[in-house]
C-alpha cells in the first residue's frame, strides 16, 4: 500500500472541502457565536481505512439526520485509494482529512483539532448506518442525565432485529461481556437506559470537552480496546457513561463471521486489553489482580489447551506476562489516567461482572470483542455432527472399547501401576531431576555413566500432575492404550481415510494383545513404542513426502519432528532406534512391488536413518553410552531368552497371558480383505503396511528359531510394528470397499466385508475377556509391597537387594549371568524408575556375577560374605514378577544352590518369591572401627578371594547415625577417583578395598560426608542437551506461525472479508466432502 502524501489529493489544491492534515484546523465545521436558538454542535468524525461499498451508507445516514447542528469529518487512515470524491458525492458539505494514522485512534485523535469549538464529538465507523434520529436521541440523553460519554444500541446491519449489544461490561481482567446472547432478538427487553462501563467505538457520543481533557484515545490501546480505555479513563475522572437504546445504530462487522484471526491480532488485542487493565487500575487493585489473573490465565490454557480456543488462552496467558515485563511502555499512559483519577476502583465494581460470567463468556466463545458467528448456528451444526457421530457404528465402536478398557483397568486406576519389571514406582520431580542430572547411576554397583532423558520425562510429567508421581505413572501407562489407537486413526486420516475406516483400524490397533501383554509383563519400553509407533509412522509419511496429503508439508519440520518423537521413544526403549528402519524398509518394499512412490521410499530410507541419528543427537550425553552396546546388549534392553516361539504363536501375539486363542487370527482376515479390494495409492500403502506385518513378525520368530539361546528385546516390541501394520491394512481396506461399493453391484465383496468385520469381531474378544479381571492379568502389585518391611529392620543402613532368576520376571532391567539367568541390584528397597534403564555394566559388576556364578556351580557356600561388601542384605528368587502375576519356569537347581549357602537366611514371604537374609552383610556406607580397619582388604586385589576372607558383620557404623571414627570410610559403589569423603570440609585419603570398592582412611572423630565430585562436565552436557531441545522447540514453533500468512502492511476490510469467505467456503466444503465420504462407512452397515 502507498503512503498518502502529505497534503490532500482528490479535488483541485485549495478545495475548502478538502483539509491539510497539518495547515487546516477545521475551524469552519463549527459555529462560531451560537445564538441562543442555535442547537450544540455535534461534529461526526468518521473514521475510514480502505472502506467498502458501507461507506456510502453511513454517510448518508448521517446526511440523513434530524439534528440541526451536525457536522461531517471523514478522516481516512492511510487508505490506499483516496476516498474523497465518494464522500463529496453522498455529503456535500463534509470535510475530509486524509492522514498516515495507523488505527482508529489515532486517525479519531484528528478531532482533538475541533474539539474547544464543539459541544459533543460523534465517532463512528465507516460500517454503520444510523437510524435518522439517533444523534438527537443520544444528545438529549447526555444533557438529561448529565452523561459525558454516551452509546446506541447496536443491531446487525442486515438484520436490524436482531441485537449485538448495547453497552459493555468487563471482568475484573478487562474482558468484555455484553450480556446479549448470539442471535438474541431485539424486543425491547434491553431499552432501559443505564449506566454502563463503556460503549464500543462503532458509534459514541462523547462530550467535546471531555475529550479534550483526556487526551483523546489511547493510540496504544489499538486495536481492540481504544474504546475500553477513553470510558474507563472518563469513569476514573467522574464521568457517566451511558447506553441509550433508544438510539439505534446497524453496524455490518459486528454481525459478521468471524474467521479465525491472525494469531499475531489475537496476541496484540490481549495485550491491549490487559494494558488498559494496568493503564487504569490502582496500584492496590494491581497488587491482587494480577496474581489471581497469572493464576486464571495458566488455568485457562490448561483448560483449552486442547480446544479451538488454545490461541485466544495462551494469548491470554503471555499477555499477562507482557504487561508485566514491560512497566516502560505502560508508565505513561497510566500517569496521565491516573493523574485524572477522582474515582475508587470499588465504585465501579458494581459496573463490572463477576468470575462466573467470565468463565460463561469463554466457554460460550463470546467475548464481546471477539464475537463469532451466529453461535447458535455453530452450536446447532455441533449438536446435528455430534448426533450424526453418536449413531455412527464407527463411533459406537470406539465407545464400546473405551468402556471396556475402563473396565479391564479398574483395578489398575484404583491402586496404581503394579511395580513389575520396568514398570517400577516412579519418584518425585526433585529425585528424578537429582538422577538425570548427574553423573554417576546408582544401577548394578554404580557406574559414571549419564542418565537417560526419560527420568526427564518422568520429572516433567509429575510436575504436570503437581507433584503426584503415582498418579503420573498411572495416567502416562493408561494413557497408551488410547494414545496408540488415536494415532492410528490419525494416521489412517493422512492416508484418506474417512472417520469409519480409521475408527476400524484405530479399535483393531486398541484390542491388540500386544499392548496388554507388555503392561502384564512389565514392559516399560514396549508400552510407550505402542503409544507413539502411529505417530513415528504419521511424521515418518510427512518427512519423506509421500505423494497424496503429505506433498505440501515442509520436511524439516517433520525431520525434527521425526527426531523428537524418536528421541522421546529410545529413551524408554532403546531398542526403538530400530523401528524406524524397519518402517523405512518396509515402506520401499511396498513400493517397489506396487510401483508407488518409488523415490519418496528410498528418500525415507535416508529420512529414517536421520531421524534415529537426530534422536540420538538430541539424547546426548546418555547416547554415548551406546559404545558398550556389543559388550552388554542387556543394558538397551536385549536380556531376554524367549522359548522357542511357534509362528502360530507370533502371528496370534501370544507372548503373555492376553490374548483370545485362534480368534486373535480375526485381524489377519480384515487385513488380507484390504489386499484384495485396495486399489491405486491405497493398494500401495496396504502393500507397505503388510511388509511391516511381516517384519514384526520375523524380527520374533526368526531369532527364536536361528539363534534359540541367545537374548532378545522383549518380543511385544517388535510385534507393535506387526500390530500397527494389520491396522494400517485393515482401516484403509475398510475405505477401500466403500469405494468399490458404489462402483459394484453386490458380489464377493459384500461377502468380503461380512467376513472382515467378523474378523474384527474375533480380535476383541479376547480383549473383552480380558478385561474381566480388572488389570489386564498383571500382578495385583510389584514385590515392593511385600518387601516394604526391608526397609524398616534394624540395623539401620545402606543396603541392597540381589535379585536372582529368569529375566523377564526380575525388576528393573537385569544383567545376564549364563543359561537363562540374570541379576539385578535395587537400593534401599525393591527398585524405582531411577535404575532404569540401566548403566551398562563395569567391572565391579562383573565381580557380581561371577560370584551368582560359584554358586550356581556349587563351588560356593559363602555367597552371602561375598555379596556383603556390596551392601547386599537381602537375596531375592521370585518365579514371577509380582503377587498374583504371570508365572515363569524357575531355573532349574537356583533354590537349591541358594539353600546350600551358610550365610543366606530363608525367611518367609508369599507365594512366587523365595526371600533370603544375609547374615554377613555390612551397611553398603559406613565406617570400620579402628581395630577392625586392618581386616579390610586394600589395593587392587582379587576381589572374591579379599571378600571371602573378611567378615565384616556388625562391626561397621552406617554413616548418617552421627560422628563415627577413628576407622575406615567404606562405600558400596564401585571404585572411581572423584569420589571423595570429607569430614568438616577436609577430604580424607582414598584407596580401593575388596579389589573393586572404595574407603578412606578416617584418622579422628567425626561426621563424614560421601560425594561424587565429577558432575560439571556430565551438567555441561546436559545443559548442551536442553538447549538443543529448545532450538528444536523453537524452529518447530516459528515453522508452525509461518503456516498463517502475515503481510507487512494491514489488511484492508475488504481483504479480510474476503479471505474469511473463503475461509468458510473450505469449512464449507470440508463439511460436503465428509458427508460425501461417510458412504465409505457402509462397511459398518454391511458388517
Amino acid at each position: 500500500m502507498a503512503d498518502p502524501p502529505d497534503s490532500v489529493t482528490g479535488p483541485p489544491p485549495g478545495d475548502p472541502r478538502v483539509e491539510d492534515p497539518v495547515l487546516a484546523p477545521a475551524d469552519d465545521l463549527v459555529v462560531d457565536d451560537p445564538g441562543p436558538e442555535t442547537p450544540p454542535v455535534v461534529v461526526a468524525v468518521v473514521v475510514t481505512h480502505d472502506p467498502g461499498p458501507e461507506l456510502e451508507d453511513a454517510l448518508a445516514s448521517l446526511g440523513a439526520q434530524d439534528y440541526p447542528g451536525l457536522r461531517v469529518l471523514v478522516v481516512d487512515a492511510a487508505s490506499g485509494a483516496d476516498p474523497t470524491d465518494r464522500v463529496l458525492a453522498v455529503v456535500p458539505d463534509a470535510r475530509v482529512r486524509r492522514t498516515r494514522a495507523d488505527g482508529f485512534a489515532e486517525a479519531a485523535n484528528e478531532a482533538l483539532s475541533v474539539a474547544e469549538q464543539a459541544a459533543f464529538l460523534c465517532f463512528c465507523h465507516d460500517d454503520v448506518r444510523l437510524e435518522p434520529d439517533a444523534v438527537r436521541i443520544l444528545v438529549e440523553e447526555a444533557y438529561r442525565s448529565n452523561a459525558a460519554v454516551c452509546g446506541p444500541k447496536l443491531v446487525e446491519y442486515d438484520r436490524p432485529e436482531v441485537l449485538l449489544e448495547v453497552g459493555r461490561s468487563i471482568d475484573r481482567f478487562g474482558g468484555a461481556h455484553t450480556g446479549i446472547e448470539p442471535g438474541e432478538l431485539d424486543q425491547e427487553q434491553h431499552d432501559a437506559v443505564r449506566d454502563v462501563f463503556y460503549v464500543p467505538s462503532a458509534t459514541m457520543l462523547v462530550r467535546a470537552d471531555l475529550f479534550h481533557t483526556l487526551g483523546g484515545f489511547d493510540a496504544e490501546a489499538f486495536p481492540g480496546s481504544e474504546d475500553l480505555d477513553l470510558c474507563w479513563r472518563a469513569r476514573l475522572a467522574g464521568a457517566r457513561v451511558m447506553a441509550v437504546p433508544d438510539a439505534r445504530v446497524g453496524h455490518r462487522e459486528a454481525g459478521n463471521v468471524r474467521a479465525v484471526g491472525d494469531p499475531a491480532e489475537v496476541r496484540a488485542r490481549a495485550r491491549r486489553r490487559l494494558r488498559t487493565a494496568f493503564t487504569c487500575y490502582s496500584t492496590g487493585s494491581l497488587v491482587w489482580i494480577v496474581p489471581l489473573g497469572l493464576v486464571v490465565s495458566t488455568l485457562e490454557v490448561l483448560a483449552f489447551l486442547f480446544s479451538r480456543r488454545r490461541t485466544e488462552a495462551v494469548a491470554e496467558a503471555r499477555a499477562w506476562w507482557w504487561c508485566l515485563g514491560h512497566p516502560g511502555r505502560i508508565r505513561p499512559s497510566r500517569r496521565r489516567a491516573q493523574r485524572l483519577r477522582t474515582v475508587h476502583d470499588l465504585d465501579l465494581w458494581e459496573l463490572q461482572v463477576g468470575w462466573v460470567a467470565r468463565l460463561r463468556s469463554f466457554l460460550a466463545h463470546h467475548h464481546a470483542d471477539e464475537r463469532v458467528e451466529s453461535i447458535g448456528d455453530r452450536v446447532r451444526l455441533w449438536s446435528d455432527r455430534t448426533a450424526d457421530g453418536l449413531r455412527h457404528p464407527g463411533t459406537l465402536a470406539a465407545a464400546a472399547f473405551l468402556v471396556v478398557l475402563v473396565i479391564g483397568s479398574r483395578a489398575v486406576i484404583a491402586d496404581g501401576v503394579p511395580a513389575v519389571g520396568t514398570l517400577v514406582p516412579w519418584v518425585g520431580v526433585g529425585p528424578a531431576l537429582d538422577a538425570f542430572t548427574s553423573a554417576w547411576r546408582d544401577t548394578g554397583l554404580g557406574a559414571p555413566v549419564p542418565a537417560s532423558g526419560a527420568l526427564a520425562v518422568v520429572a516433567g510429567l509429575t510436575t504436570a500432575t503437581l507433584g503426584h508421581p503415582g498418579l503420573a505413572q498411572t495416567l502416562a501407562v493408561l494413557g497408551a492404550f488410547v494414545v496408540g489407537p488415536l494415532g492410528v486413526a490419525r494416521l489412517l486420516r493422512r492416508l484418506g481415510a474417512t472417520r469409519g475406516p480409521a475408527v476400524a483400524g484405530a479399535v483393531l490397533y486398541g484390542v491388540s494383545p500386544v499392548i496388554r501383554n507388555a503392561f502384564a509383563g512389565g514392559r516399560l519400553g514396549a508400552v510407550v513404542l505402542y503409544a507413539t509407533a502411529p505417530f513415528l509412522v504419521l511424521t515418518f509419511v510427512r518427512a519423506a513426502g509421500f505423494a497424496g496429503p503429505t506433498a505440501g508439508d515442509r520436511r524439516g519440520r517433520a525431520l525434527l519432528g521425526l527426531a523428537s518423537l524418536a528421541a522421546l521413544t529410545i529413551a524408554f526403549a532403546p531398542t526403538a532406534a530400530l523401528f524406524l528402519v524397519l518402517v523405512a524398509v518396509a515402506a520401499l518394499l511396498g513400493s517397489l512391488c506396487t510401483g508407488r512412490d518409488v523415490g519418496a521410499a528410498a528418500r525415507g530410507l535416508a529420512i529414517a536413518v536421520a531421524g534415529t541419528v537426530g534422536a540420538l543427537v538430541l539424547l546426548f550425553p546418555w547416547s554415548l553410552s551406546a559404545r558398550d552396546l556389543v559388550d552388554d546388549p542387556a543394558a538397551f534392553g536385549v536380556a531376554l531368552r524367549v522359548p522357542d516361539l511357534e509362528l502360530g504363536t507370533v502371528l496370534r501375539f501370544a507372548t503373555g497371558p492376553a490374548g483370545a486363542g485362534v480368534a486373535s487370527l480375526g485381524v489377519y482376515a480384515t487385513a488380507l480383505f484390504a489386499l484384495a479390494v485396495a486399489r491405486g495409492p491405497r493398494l500401495a500403502w496396504v502393500a507397505r503396511a503388510w511388509f511391516l506385518v511381516a517384519a514384526g513378525v520375523a524380527a520374533v520368530f526368526v531369532p527364536s528359531r536361528v539363534w534359540p539361546d541367545a537374548a532378545v528385546p522383549p518380543p511385544e516390541g517388535a510385534l507393535v510394528a506387526a500390530a500397527l501394520g494389520l491396522a494400517v491394512a485393515a482401516g484403509l481396506g475398510v475405505g477401500a470397499f466403500g469405494e468399490e461399493l458404489r462402483r459394484a453391484r453386490f458380489g464377493w465383496r459384500q461377502l468380503g466385508a461380512v467376513v472382515a468385520a467378523g474378523g474384527v469381531v474375533l480380535a476383541s474378544l479376547g480383549f473383552v475377556a480380558d478385561a474381566v479381571d480388572g488389570r489386564w492379568h498383571a500382578a495385583r502389585s510389584g514385590w515392593n509391597d511385600p518387601l516394604a518391611f526391608t526397609a524398616d529392620r534394624p540395623p539401620a543402613g545402606a543396603f541392597r537387594i540381589l535379585w536372582l532368576g529368569d529375566a523377564a520376571v526380575l525388576p528393573t532391567d537385569p544383567f545376564p549371568v549364563r543359561d537363562g539367568v540374570a541379576y539385578a541390584l535395587t537400593v534401599d528397597g525393591a527398585g524405582d524408575v531411577r535404575s532404569v534403564p540401566r548403566a551398562p555394566a563395569a567391572a565391579a559388576d562383573a565381580v557380581l556375577a561371577d560370584a551368582v556364578g560359584l554358586a550356581l556351580d556349587g563351588r560356593t557356600n559363602r555367597l552371602g560374605r561375598i555379596v556383603a561388601p556390596m551392601g547386599v542384605r537381602y537375596v531375592a528368587a521370585p518365579v514371577r514378577n509380582g503377587p498374583a502375576g504371570p508365572e515363569r519356569q524357575a531355573v532349574p537347581g537356583l533354590r537349591s544352590r541358594l539353600a546350600d549357602q551358610l550365610d543366606l537366611a530363608e525367611l518367609g514371604t508369599e507365594r512366587g518369591l523365595v526371600l533370603y537374609e544375609n547374615t554377613a552383610w555390612f551397611p553398603g556406607r559406613g565406617v570400620v572401627a579402628a581395630a577392625d580397619a586392618d581386616a579390610v582388604p586394600a589395593g587392587d586385589r582379587a576381589a572374591i578371594p579379599a571378600s571371602l576372607g573378611t567378615d565384616l558383620a556388625g562391626a561397621v557404623t552406617p554413616l548418617g547415625a552421627g560422628p563415627a571414627g577413628p576407622g575406615l570410610v567404606v562405600a558400596a559403589e564401585a571404585f572411581a577417583s572423584a569420589w571423595t569423603a570429607t569430614v568438616a570440609g577436609r577430604p580424607l585419603r582414598h584407596a580401593e578395598s575388596f579389589g573393586w570398592a572404595n574407603s578412606w582412611v578416617l584418622p579422628r572423630r567425626g561426621e563424614v560426608a560421601l560425594r561424587y565430585d565429577d558432575q560439571w562436565p556430565t551438567r555441561l552436557m546436559i545443559a548442551g542437551q536442553a538447549v538443543l531441545w529448545l532450538v528444536v522447540a523453537a524452529v518447530g514453533w516459528t515453522g508452525r506461525r509461518r503456516r498463517v500468512p502475515v503481510t507487512g502492511a494491514r489488511l484492508s476490510r475488504v481483504e479480510r472479508r474476503e479471505q474469511a469467505d473463503e475461509r468458510r467456503r473450505a469449512r464449507d466444503a470440508m463439511q460436503d466432502r465428509r458427508r460425501r465420504d461417510d458412504l465409505d462407512d457402509d462397511f459398518w452397515a454391511q458388517a
